[in-house]
């Protein structure tokens, strides 16, 4: 449907780590996913994450946006 809201868009973020220039799945494309895994390095991400999995203001960390409204739990994959 060529009315449908996008699935992929592209970012453009400068001081990202990695690649500047990416693409990145909407929240639409996150929301309807069979399955989700939210991939994190690090003890801040780790405490980040838990801090969105307590709340609910998607304004203040939009992730929770998946977290709260995925079809099936997220898996979350951490990494020192």
């Amino acid at each position: 449907n060529r009315d449908a809201p996008p699935l992929v868009c592209a970012v453009k973020r400068e001081g990202a780590a990695g690649a500047t220039e990416r693409l990145s799945l909407t929240f639409r494309a996150l929301r309807d996913a069979r399955w989700t895994a939210l991939l994190i390095e690090g003890e801040e991400k780790l405490a980040l994450a838990r801090k969105a999995m307590k709340g609910a203001d998607i304004a203040e960390l939009p992730v929770r946006g998946v977290l709260n409204d995925a079809p099936s739990p997220v898996e979350i994959w951490w990494t020192a």
